[in-house]
């Protein structure tokens, strides 16, 4: 079947005469019969019922009218968008976020903007731990991820670290420490603690252990849990002590979140995760827009707006609870 034959077709059904439709399309009468018999033979069967003076559609050939429109637009607009999808305007990104970063603000304004100024590009979004993502990724069911940069990389793969965020000390409903008005890492010794498993974010892990061992705080760690979101609730209940992202600590289910602690200097870079042989202009234009999202000035407290639909338009975005100033937060 030819793409020239349906023009003629829905040509001769507009007019519902070939002599017309062979001057509409400045062809020979003989020639526009002889393609609409082979458009019958493709379809092995009767388009029309030749009627004196006139041509009457068949029930086939009201089907074929039917499809014949829609092919023939879909035909129409095939090379803008194969041009668009050079240009990185449509298409899928498939995205996961690390438990850990899940709930820094930053990610879901910076995709809802991101939404907004490529509205032709599907964004499905997927949670895991760091190991997961890395698999996925390598093995292409994943083209992104938000995630802490892994200290054995995941070859091959491109961390590109967005910004540094800040975590935050969780207590207990009515610890004594945090009545405090001021505390210091030495305040901490002794203390239990609760920390989500090492394999679910190695980087996070060993940052945390290592800051306290700079400080001169051993982590005496009472429970492990299977997800960082759990540790809220072992603190709520009196098991603990607990740092996690400040993001996170803002659903502290009663508990009372610190970030300011004398000398225990706690920060944890977010990074976007791709594959290094990916070179697809849409991912290439994501990674762009998010590097240049997480750079916008310190302060701006306006998550990212709509903007317009040029290639370089990137909105303002979300600083809080990434690299700001330290300051105590009583939930």
């Amino acid at each position: 079947m030819e793409v020239r034959h349906l023009r003629y077709f829905l040509t001769v059904v507009e007019t519902c005469n070939y002599k017309l439709s062979a001057s509409r399309l400045d062809l020979g009468q003989a020639s526009l019969e002889r393609s609409m018999r082979a458009l019958e033979n493709d379809l092995k069967t009767r388009l029309f019922e030749r009627r004196p003076h006139t041509l009457e559609l068949t029930r086939a050939g009201q089907v074929l009218r039917q499809a014949a429109v829609k092919m023939l637009g879909e035909a129409e607009a095939l090379p803008d968008r194969v041009n668009r999808g050079a240009r990185g305007e449509i298409g899928t990104l498939r995205i996961g976020l690390a438990d850990s970063t899940a709930f820094n603000p930053f990610i879901p304004a910076a995709i809802q903007a991101y939404r907004q100024i490529r509205p032709g590009i599907d964004l499905v979004l997927s949670d895991g731990d760091s190991q997961d993502l890395c698999d996925s990724l390598s093995d292409g069911r994943l083209d992104a991820a938000f995630m802490r940069p892994m200290q054995v990389p995941c070859a091959p793969l491109d961390c590109q670290v967005l910004f540094e965020e800040e975590m935050a000390l969780i207590f207990p409903p009515a610890h004594p420490l945090a009545e405090r008005s001021a505390l210091s890492a030495a305040d901490l010794m002794d203390e239990p603690f609760v920390m989500f498993r090492r394999d679910l974010s190695p980087t996070l892990y060993d940052t945390m252990i290592s800051a306290f061992v700079r400080a001169g705080v051993t982590m005496r760690i009472v429970q492990e849990v299977p997800q960082l979101i759990s540790l809220l609730s072992f603190v709520a209940a009196g098991v603990g002590l607990a740092v996690v992202p400040a993001s996170l600590g803002r659903l502290s289910l009663g508990c009372t979140m610190r970030r300011r602690i004398d000398g225990l200097s706690l920060r944890v870079p977010l990074s976007l995760a791709t594959r290094t042989t990916d070179q697809r202009v849409i991912v290439s234009e994501f990674v762009a827009y998010l590097k240049q999202a997480s750079a916008c000035p310190d302060g701006s407290d306006a998550a990212p707006s709509p903007s317009t639909p040029e290639r370089d338009a990137v909105p303002a975005c979300v600083r809080e609870d990434r690299v700001g100033p330290s300051v105590d937060c009583i939930d």
